[in-house]
């Protein structure tokens, strides 16, 4: 029981904004983060739900306005880590320089006029699904196979980050993804994955089958490319697969939904 609450503690205070207790940590307590890493995702689409609900029932706002609080509130969450992650892989990928370059480039703290573009590109094609989507979201159905996508992402960077080989020795995601609890890490992330899978297909057969299989073709896509461009996975690049899963997924529901697949 220790190691499931101190991999939970371990994971909210690492990935999250949100307050857990001050305590010394042990390596072997960051053995199985990344396996309680997807349940941030539920309470994205908790706090979601309340806000939409708030949003919609007592202020009978607009749904542009409704869209935005709902894209705002992962990266209340989350402290915009992954997006820090997404920003510093674009910076990297766009210097076309060799895999030493690249990974100095990850390591950077400066932000680049390549990061701000792809931020800007990202957040207007990310609500513009989301601005589509609104209709489909309008029940709790449609929230509850949206909520799901945020912890199927975070199953997916996960699995990238517990069996891709790393890009460098040391770095947090060398801590959270140790070589002696990988095997285990494996088989839970992907008994979670499976469940997310099951619960989508359940959520909505057509929508859910298109999108497990863009995202499933994205990551093995992904993982490929980056084993070429940076020698293995960071944390930054696990970040960046989980943001473009992320919008990935929004804008399959859109597109879907508006060729009337629901």
């Amino acid at each position: 029981m220790r190691k499931i609450g101190m991999s939970f503690l371990t994971a909210f205070s690492l990935y999250s904004r949100i307050p857990m207790p001050q305590i010394m940590w042990k390596k072997e307590d960051q053995k199985y983060c990344l396996c309680a890493f997807p349940f941030i995702g539920l309470v994205i689409w908790g706090l979601q739900y309340a806000l939409k609900y708030f949003m919609v029932t007592w202020l009978c706002w607009q749904d542009i306005y409704v869209a935005i609080g709902l894209a705002l509130v992962p990266i209340l969450v989350t402290g915009g880590i992954h997006l820090d992650g997404f920003m510093d892989t674009c910076d990297a990928k766009s210097s076309f320089g060799d895999k030493e370059k690249k990974l100095q480039i990850l390591s950077d703290p400066h932000i680049g006029a390549f990061a701000v573009i792809h931020l800007l590109l990202y957040v207007a094609v990310y609500m513009l699904g989301l601005w589509n989507s609104m209709y489909y979201l309008a029940d709790f159905r449609g929230m509850a196979f949206y909520g799901t996508t945020f912890v199927y992402a975070r199953v997916l960077s996960g699995l990238l980050s517990a069996t891709v080989e790393k890009a460098r020795k040391d770095g947090m995601l060398v801590a959270v993804a140790q070589e002696d609890g990988k095997s285990t890490a494996q088989k839970i992330l992907v008994l979670e994955g499976l469940l997310c899978i099951a619960l989508l297909l359940i959520l909505d057969m057509r929508i859910g089958t298109m999108l497990i299989l863009v995202t499933l073709f994205y990551l093995l896509l992904f993982a490929n490319k980056i084993k070429k461009e940076f020698g293995g996975v960071t944390g930054d690049l696990a970040g960046y697969l989980l943001c473009m899963t992320e919008c990935i997924s929004i804008l399959v529901i859109a597109l879907c939904y508006g060729l009337g697949w629901c």
